[in-house]
């Protein structure tokens, strides 16, 4: 468990010979076009008497290892199945996104790349990782790994990236356009996945329309044919795709009451009702669609809707096998009322089945239906040993995000009785440990602010790992009461607490709470409050359609002052960090980040670790359009082409000439490939001319062999005739 995850983490098993162990590995422990395969949730099957050694890696002073010893399923209790299921599901989604695959498993985290199509997409099978366990919190279960699920739900919100053409939109894509993409199926999830979570949990302040952004987006693109989760397996058929939009427009209509959310809506349902089944989840998503979405303000629309439902009831019923499960074969039928699946033992699948008994629990069946106890024997039998579900999709996270579903739905379980929190007399230090430690569990339940009182005392302790729970606790509770606590904490002498403090607040200010505390304490900050400051304002977070208060004017002279002017030459690098991010999420402070980066282009800079980070800062902003392997001809950042203007314009200053060729050829060696890092393209109005102008220069000033080389490299792609002639006659 990491407070933040901006670091590296591993966790490897060897038994007592010094060989790594991996026997009863979860399937999805493995590379996924990735270069290092760092993970930090891992499952191993132990045996009696055996020896086992831990190794853990982490690049960070402060790290939680939580070692769990279960009984391996399959369970006879759904219960027992449910909460394995969910502890599981959530480590092993986020050991996959924090890994981000795509070739970005070290770029992503350190250097930080700024591929907006592959490294920042969430894909549509790890959105899973936060509607899958939400719903059975819904129905009274609670993480026991809550670290993980607090980071997925930041992440779900952070791939829905606002768009530039579509109006108030955003968009979840891993290809190019920017605004669309595969962002019509990616979008759906990630608007399905933020829909789903906020019947559970509140949204902070600036996470707060990306629903409505995520809507808007389903109003201006054409559905898909499908949603991608892996590979065939899950998620499987055109009836999930009207689910998840249904989702997502009929939340944004409570929320607004706009009529175009509700005629969007009732034009997917006549779309499903239209829809042939190619799956028997086509049947269950339909049901599913008209028990839990549909808001019948047509009566018409509705009863149709409810009378379909029935007869894919009926349908369901009469494909179940003899074992309980279902197949993805929807069936045949002789005269369109009783139903037959081609038996074939190599479609049967968890999938179909816990769809099937979710769709039988939303039609008010129990447990005590036959054929609903004959599904969750099959089902609980079905599970892989660590808790997953699996047969045919590739990760199986989709399929285990239906079954925690169909049993959370059907067992509920009881409600967490209410924490005293309080210390009791002559308490030890490893019990108020445990207590604050227990108080960083928090953040749940908006009732949980109750207990902010007994955080703050904590935040002062003695001792280091009581101030370090304790700000994780007060990032939890996100209150602008523990501000103050929190702006202290950036300056703590223990490291492992401002990175603690550091989380924290920026939790704090994405609830859109703290602004007016952080900008009076900055000008007092020593060189560790500010440093842990900059990285706290690492946000990708829409300030804008959400009228924040943080106040722009005000933001952007800050970021600049930090990453131009500050003394510590880490606290320039992580501003620089936060600029860039700040630029692609909210366009009103575009053009004054632009002059930020002109200046810190013709800066001195006197560490060579900030110059370093800084050259793979600004190249993240480079390619926002896209990098050479992705490149985006529409609906592109136009403040892009203005910033390669102005710095076209005074490409004759030396630092900033010298910059941009070594911008040019940072990431020579990778293509991008499957929207990893990659090279500057130069999509952008103006980019071909700024680098190739600047390489001509830089290339003409030499006779040094190895600054040859980087000229060759930084000229890969510029289209600017000198340059080319050059390296013709070269």
């Amino acid at each position: 468990a990491l407070p933040d995850p901006l670091v590296v983490a591993q966790l490897l098993v060897y038994t007592a010979d010094g060989k790594e162990y991996r026997e009863g590995a979860n399937a999805n422990e493995r590379v996924h076009q990735q270069t290092e395969s760092h993970r930090t949730a891992i499952t191993r099957t132990f045996k009696p008497g055996g020896v086992y050694f831990l190794k853990v890696e982490a690049n960070s002073p402060a790290y939680e290892v939580e070692l769990r010893l279960r009984d391996l399923a399959p369970y006879t209790d759904p219960r027992k199945a449910v909460q394995q299921a969910i502890y599981d599901h959530m480590g092993q989604v986020d050991a996959w996104i924090i890994n981000r695959p795509r070739g970005a498993a070290v770029d992503r985290r350190i250097r930080d790349t700024g591929n907006l199509m592959g490294t920042h997409c969430m894909s549509c099978h790890t959105q899973s990782g936060v509607w899958g366990p939400t719903v059975a919190f819904q129905h009274g279960y609670r993480p026991e790994n809550i670290v993980n699920y607090r980071h997925l739900v930041n992440t779900m919100y952070e791939s829905l990236r606002p768009t530039n053409t579509l109006a108030e939109a955003a968009n979840n894509t891993s290809l190019a356009p920017l605004d669309l993409g595969d962002g019509p199926a990616g979008t759906r999830a990630a608007g399905w996945n933020a829909s789903t979570a906020e019947d559970f949990l509140a949204p902070r302040r600036l996470h707060a329309m990306q629903q409505i952004r995520a809507a808007n987006h389903v109003l201006q693109s054409a559905d898909p044919s499908g949603i991608n989760a892996a590979g065939p397996g899950s998620n499987v058929g055109p009836a999930v795709v009207y689910r998840f939009a249904g989702k997502i427009l009929a939340e944004a209509y409570k929320k607004t009451r706009n009529e175009k959310y509700l005629l969007a809506l009732e034009e997917k349902a006549e779309k499903l009702l239209s829809t042939t089944p190619r799956y028997a989840d086509d049947l269950a998503n339909r049901i599913l669609f008209t028990t839990d979405i549909f808001i019948p303000r047509d009566e018409n629309l509705a009863a149709r809707l409810k009378a379909q439902a029935l007869a894919d009831l009926r349908r369901l019923r009469q494909l179940q096998r003899p074992d309980g499960m279902w197949q993805f074969d929807p069936g045949s039928s002789p005269d369109g009322f009783t139903w037959h699946a081609k038996p074939d033992e190599a479609d049967v699948d968890p999938a179909p089945t816990a769809l099937a008994l979710t769709a039988l629990s939303a039609m008010g069946f129990t447990d005590a239906d036959p054929q609903v106890k004959k599904g969750v024997a099959a089902l609980l039998r079905a599970q892989d040993p660590y808790g997953r579900w699996n047969n045919h999709a590739l990760t199986g996270m989709v399929t285990t995000a239906y079954a925690i579903h169909a049993l959370a739905r059907l067992y509920p379980a009881a409600p967490p009785a209410p924490a005293n929190f309080a210390p009791t007399p002559n308490e030890s230090l490893a019990d108020t440990v445990a207590r604050v430690r227990a108080m960083a569990q928090l953040g749940l339940s908006p009732d949980d602010a109750r207990h902010l009182p007994a955080v703050l005392p904590a935040a002062a302790h003695p001792h280091p790992q009581v101030r370090y729970w304790a700000h994780i606790a007060l990032g939890a509770l996100h209150d602008e009461r523990g501000v103050s606590a929190q702006l202290a904490g950036l300056s703590d002498p223990v490291k492992m607490v401002r990175e603690a403090a550091r989380w924290g607040l920026r939790q704090t200010l994405l609830d859109d709470k703290g602004w007016d505390h952080l900008f009076a304490a900055l000008p007092t900050m020593d060189d560790l409050g500010r440093e842990a400051l900059a990285g706290a304002l690492i946000m990708r977070a829409d300030a804008t359609m959400t009228r924040s208060n943080a106040g722009f004017p005000r933001l952007t002279a800050a970021i600049a002052k930090l990453m131009n002017q500050d003394p510590s030459p880490a606290v320039r690098a992580w501003a620089t960090r936060a600029a860039w991010n700040w630029w692609i999420w909210n366009p009103p402070v575009r053009e004054a980040l632009n002059a930020a980066f002109i200046d810190s282009l013709e800066r001195p800079e006197p560490s060579s670790l900030t110059e370093t980070a800084k050259r793979y800062q600004t190249e993240a902003l480079f390619i926002v359009n896209g990098h050479r392997s992705n490149g985006s001809k529409e609906h592109q950042y136009p403040e892009l082409e203005s910033l390669f203007s102005a710095i076209t314009k005074r490409i004759d200053h030396p630092l900033l000439s010298r910059r941009i060729v070594e911008i040019a050829g940072t990431y020579y060696n990778q293509a991008g490939g499957d929207g990893g890092p990659g090279q500057m393209g130069y999509i952008t109005a103006g980019s071909a001319e700024m680098v190739g102008k600047a390489v001509y220069a830089y290339w003409n000033a030499t006779s040094d062999n190895t600054k040859t080389r980087l000229a060759l490299e930084s000229a890969a792609n510029a289209t600017y005739d000198p340059l080319q002639k050059k390296l013709l006659e070269f």
